[in-house]
């Protein structure tokens, strides 16, 4: 990642929010957006302990409040219920008030519902003293509201995330040159070859502004293009040297 990319930023200005004024903010964006490398990227930096990442799987509500207390660095036994392990998750975020605690959840769309659902006391106990950004696909916002009034505890869900989800718009061709030139591809004629090859989207930016912009929205398909130019790089590099 570099951090002047479009979805960079986007993803930035939603951690700052959640930590400087603990708000939870949700992120749902097409995978290979660029949430997670962000996402680890703001976690590396910060390196300090009132930050706290985790990344999501298939998680029951206990596997996932399992996970968070361990990721805070507290010991779990086995004699543990659900309970008592998000007591223990609450009570650690709020001996950390005053660093301005946030939590990442990276992957929240493949939680289950009840583990979803751990996530309102959560919310309730920790009020105004830890902030919260919760990232995932695009299914994230559809699934949450798709639920909201059939299963038990999305409504309050949602409400927490203030009903609004914030969509990454991806790289702009400034800044797919930009990862590129950072990533090894040796000319900006081969970069801008690569954006030339990346599918693009029309979008608008700003919401005062109707003028479109053209995105590329799948980094993950851009870092493995930059993966192959770089590649073919060294492969005829070190021929030239034989």
């Amino acid at each position: 990642m570099v951090d002047t990319v479009t979805s960079y930023r986007q993803v930035k200005r939603a951690f700052e929010v959640a930590r400087g004024k603990s708000k939870w903010v949700c992120i749902s964006s097409r995978s290979g957006s660029g949430k997670t490398q962000s996402l680890i990227d703001l976690y590396n930096l910060c390196g300090d302990k009132g930050v706290v990442y985790i990344k999501c799987r298939k998680w029951s509500s206990r596997k996932f409040l399992t996970k968070l207390a361990q990721a805070m660095g507290e010991n779990v036994t086995r004699y543990m219920d659900n309970d008592s392990l998000l007591d223990l998750c609450i009570a650690h975020m709020n001996s950390l008030s005053s660093y301005k605690p946030v939590l990442l959840i990276d992957d929240a769309g493949k939680l289950t519902h009840s583990a979803m659902c751990t996530l309102i006391p959560l919310y309730d106990d920790t009020l105004g003293r830890m902030g919260c950004l919760v990232a995932g696909t695009e299914t994230l916002e559809r699934n949450i509201r798709r639920y909201v009034g059939r299963i038990e505890g999305y409504d309050e869900i949602d409400g927490r995330f203030g009903r609004n989800y914030i969509t990454l718009l991806g790289a702009t061709k400034k800044d797919v040159i930009a990862i590129c030139m950072a990533n090894g591809v040796q000319d900006r004629e081969t970069a801008e070859e690569i954006w030339g090859k990346l599918p693009k989207v029309k979008k608008q930016p700003r919401e005062d502004d109707p003028r479109q912009v053209l995105f590329a929205d799948d980094l993950r398909e851009l870092s493995g293009m930059i993966d192959n130019v770089v590649i073919r790089q060294e492969i005829s590099n070190g021929g030239a040297g034989l």
